[in-house]
Parts: structure tokens; C-alpha cells; sequence
């Protein structure tokens, strides 16, 4: 434990007047003007307490000191133009010293925000008693204020004090469950409590995943990169003698088919001989004999080819002279 652990946690337990507000009009939804007319409405400037927090984590109450009260100033401030336009000016005041700025001071009256509020105070003021609200939780978001005084919160921003919210001496899945709940309630899905419970409980479980050791050389990864270009290779050359293959294949097929379609020769036994009478007869009625057949491809086979041709019949040579050798078997 460190030195000031102690002294830091004594601290902890007091909010500034911008987180209380802000906190306030998160938790309620009201406009921040609103909040501190509310506040000023039940006399809240007269029954807080301001104390002041040294770099030292020492707390003096406002008459420790002999300091002036703030609030009341504070609050009456922000009801004329509202949170955001008082901030930005008390801001550009102490950055800038803009003492000499007549306009702004016939307005305004700068107030230095370094004072604090007791938290066990706060909760012990009957009507802040009744809005129940975790003032503690105050001081840890991170606040966005819009031009209207409506505030939205952000992430836990103390991210350690998140991470105290949670008790990882749970073990039952109901508890867990539970307090998940809880924090997603307060926090929202996903934020960094969120994340911090869900991490501590992959951790109890054992699911954290493994990280892999060992890294590659520059050499290991140019062999395996070599190694997948040539498979690439190999498989784009397979795939090329695979179309080749293919192609031949359906060439071959066009020609046989080609073939086939020109010859439309019959193969059955009885088309065969029908088609041999037929042709035969045909030569008898035109008056030729066997002497015009003893020469297949001889004048008959010219006058058949021609006759065919002028019919624009595609008929092979060949075709013409078989044919007149079978009807010369049977003359």
C-alpha cells in the first residue's frame, strides 16, 4: 500500500460543484439551469459545506481558512446564460487574464471552482436524501455538456477506481450475473467497467485466449511464400492440360459427329438390304446396267454426285460408290 493511499481515498469521498451538477442533470435529465434553480429553490447554498483539497491531499473547510463562501455566487451565475457559457468564460478568464475585459466583467463574476463538497454531507440533506441518487458516482464520468445545459455521460474516467467496483472474490455464475447487471446498469453496455468485469471473468474462468510465441524470420516467410506460389503454379498448370484435354475431346466429338451426319448411313441388317434394293432399282429405272457399276466411282458416281449437289445434298464420294457396289451384287 502506497503513502498516500490513504489520503487519496480520504479525497475521493468529496465532488466538485461541475461533477455534482453534472451528475445531477445526467441522473434527473434536466438541464443544468434547471438543477441549480432547484437546488437554490431549497436553500442549498445555505446548507452545504465547501471545502478545499490541497496538492498535499489536506481538506480545510471553507472557515478553516477564512475563505468566502462560493456556491451561492457560483449558482446565480449559472442562471444567467446557463452552464456551458459561464464555464467557457471562467475558463478564458484564468487562462487568458482577461481582468481588463470591462464587457465580460459587467456580466459575469469570475468564480474559481477549487472548492469541493462532502459526499456524507450531501446524502444527509433531506430533500437530496429523497432523490436517491449515488452521488458517489459522481466524480467518476466523464461528462459532455450540449448548448442547452443537457449533459450525457461517458466512460468511467478513472479507470482504476472502476476496477475497485468490482469483486472478483464472486465464483457462482448467479453472483456474477448479478453484479454484471449492476454495473451495466450504472455504466452502460460495453463501457469500461463493462469491459473490466467481463475481463476478470474470462480470467476466472480460464477462457483468456493463448497468445501464440515465436515469430518468423524474414527468410521463413519468403520460403513459404515461394512454397505457395509454386502449388498456384503447379495447380494453373493442371487445370490448363486438364481444358487442353477437354478441348480435344470435344473436337473429336464435333468431327464424329460431322462425320456421322454426312455418311447417314443405315446399320441395322434390314435397312441395309432395303436401302441396297432401293438403289438398285432406281439404276434399272434409269436404263443403266451392270456395265455402267463396274466402275463404282466411274460416271453413275458423277451423275449421282452432281445431281446431289445441284439438290444441295452434301453426299461424300465414297458414300455414292458403296452404295453402287451393293446394288452390283444384286444385278
Amino acid at each position: 500500500m502506497g503513502l498516500l493511499d490513504e489520503a487519496r481515498e480520504k479525497a475521493n469521498c468529496y465532488i466538485s460543484p461541475k461533477d455534482f451538477l453534472c451528475f445531477m442533470s445526467y441522473k434527473l435529465g434536466e438541464p443544468i439551469q434547471e438543477i441549480v434553480s432547484f437546488l437554490l429553490y431549497n436553500n442549498f447554498d445555505e446548507l452545504v459545506n465547501e471545502y478545499y483539497i490541497d496538492r498535499h491531499y489536506r481538506i480545510y473547510s471553507c472557515n478553516d481558512i477564512d475563505r468566502k463562501y462560493k456556491t451561492s455566487t457560483l449558482f446565480h451565475e449559472i442562471a444567467k446564460d446557463g452552464f456551458l457559457d459561464y464555464m467557457m468564460f471562467c475558463n478564458s478568464f484564468y487562462d487568458d487574464c482577461l481582468e481588463d475585459d470591462d464587457a465580460d466583467l459587467d456580466f459575469y463574476e469570475p468564480i474559481e471552482i477549487d472548492f469541493y463538497y462532502s459526499l456524507e454531507e450531501l446524502q444527509k440533506i433531506g430533500f437530496l436524501k429523497k432523490l436517491n441518487l449515488p452521488l458517489e458516482k459522481g466524480r467518476t464520468l466523464d461528462y459532455s455538456v450540449t448548448g442547452d445545459d443537457m449533459v450525457t455521460a461517458k466512460e468511467p474516467k478513472d479507470g482504476i477506481r472502476t476496477f475497485k467496483l468490482i469483486d472478483t472474490n464472486v465464483v457462482s455464475e448467479a453472483e456474477r450475473a448479478k453484479q454484471e447487471q449492476s454495473i451495466i446498469d450504472e455504466y452502460g453496455e460495453n463501457s469500461q467497467a463493462h469491459n473490466f468485469h467481463k475481463l476478470i471473468t474470462m480470467a476466472s474462468r480460464g477462457d483468456l485466449p493463448q497468445r501464440k510465441t515465436g515469430f518468423k524470420s524474414d527468410k521463413q516467410i519468403i520460403n513459404e511464400l515461394q512454397e505457395q506460389v509454386a502449388q498456384l503454379t503447379t495447380y494453373r498448370n493442371k487445370a490448363q492440360d486438364k481444358v487442353a484435354e477437354l478441348e480435344n475431346q470435344l473436337a473429336q466429338a464435333k468431327t464424329e459427329i460431322e462425320d456421322k451426319s454426312a455418311n447417314d448411313e443405315p446399320t441395322h441388317h434390314k435397312s441395309v438390304g432395303s436401302m441396297q434394293v432401293l438403289v438398285t432399282t432406281l439404276i434399272k429405272m434409269a436404263e443403266y446396267d451392270k456395265e455402267h457399276l463396274a466402275d463404282p466411282y466411274g460416271e453413275l458416281n458423277r451423275l449421282i454426285q452432281a445431281k446431289a449437289e445441284g439438290l444441295e445434298l452434301s453426299v461424300k464420294k465414297d458414300f455414292i460408290a458403296k452404295w453402287l457396289k451393293k446394288a452390283d451384287e444384286v444385278l
